[in-house]
């Protein structure tokens, strides 16, 4: 979920093919990119109240870090990071 200025996982993603499911709940724009283990993925940016998905084949141990690249956002705490586990 992601608000202005945070993003909050529902559960710690785990090694094998994950899909998240990506749920604006504010007014603004966000979009939700996401790389570790050599690969980046991202979403398009979610419009107020709206919803993306991206699927993800994640290795046990590798770090990922997240990150919402509209604007400031990043730099204004939208972002995040985890390990494979």
């Amino acid at each position: 979920t992601e608000t202005s200025y945070t993003i909050r996982l529902s559960a710690k993603p785990k090694p094998g093919t994950v899909k998240f499911v990506v749920r604006n709940a504010s007014d603004d724009g966000h979009d939700f990119w996401l790389k570790g283990g050599g690969k980046t993925w991202k979403t398009r940016v979610i419009g107020e109240t709206g919803t993306a998905s991206l699927t993800a084949g994640l290795k046990r141990g590798v770090r990922y870090t997240y990150w919402c690249a509209v604007s400031d956002h990043r730099e204004e705490g939208m972002r995040g990071s985890f390990v494979a586990r």
